[in-house]
């Protein structure tokens, strides 16, 4: 996967990423993530070299 963060607007803001994914996210899904090595302690032992951890997908989305 690759991860391009957004602003509330929707639109791309920051560097993209390259996550690593334990909630099964999709293509073209909203979803949060987290920075820093913290990202791949799901898959310990296994070190995987990522940028980002994927912690859930969004379902609704209001920013009223």
């Amino acid at each position: 996967l690759v991860l391009q963060p957004i602003d509330p607007e929707g639109q791309p803001s920051g560097r993209t990423l390259v996550p690593v994914d334990a909630v099964g996210g999709g293509v073209g899904e909203v979803v949060l993530f987290l920075p820093g090595k913290e990202a791949s302690f799901p898959f310990y032992p296994v070190e995987v070299p990522a940028d980002a951890g994927i912690v859930g997908i969004v379902d609704h989305w209001d920013l009223g």
